[in-house]
C-alpha cells in the first residue's frame, strides 16, 4: 500500500537504502550483501542512486514517492494500491477526475 503521503510508508529513522534491503531480507529471506545489492538496483531504477544514504525527511516528496514505491515493490509484489501516485495500478482515489484520466490514457494505451 503507498499512501497519499509517501512518508507515513516510511520509517523516518531508517536509510533510503535498507529501508528497501529490509524487504528483500525480510520477505524474499536474502543475505544482507544480496539484499543491499537489490536495494541499490532499485534505486537507480528509480533515479535515486545517489539517496541510498539519505533519510526519509532529507528526500523530497517526490522522492519520497520512489523510494516507499521501491520498498513496497522490492518483496516481488503482484499487486500495489496507490492512492492518487499515477501507475499502472489499482488505483483507490477520492478523486474522480484523476480515476477518469487515469482510465482515458489507460484505455488509449490499451
Amino acid at each position: 500500500m503507498l499512501p497519499q503521503v509517501p512518508r507515513h510508508a516510511l520509517d523516518p529513522l531508517m536509510r533510503a537504502g535498507r529501508q528497501v534491503a529490509e524487504v528483500y531480507a525480510c520477505v524474499l529471506r536474502q543475505d544482507a550483501e544480496r539484499a543491499a545489492a537489490n536495494a541499490r538496483r532499485d534505486l537507480a531504477g528509480v533515479g535515486l542512486e545517489q539517496a541510498g544514504d539519505k533519510l526519509p525527511g532529507q528526500l523530497s516528496g517526490g522522492m519520497a514517492q520512489r523510494l516507499a514505491f521501491c520498498a513496497a515493490t522490492a518483496g516481488g509484489a503482484q499487486i500495489v494500491l496507490a492512492d492518487e501516485h499515477h501507475c499502472a495500478l489499482l488505483l483507490v482515489s477520492h478523486d474522480p477526475e484523476l480515476v477518469e484520466r487515469v482510465c482515458e490514457r489507460t484505455l488509449r494505451l490499451g
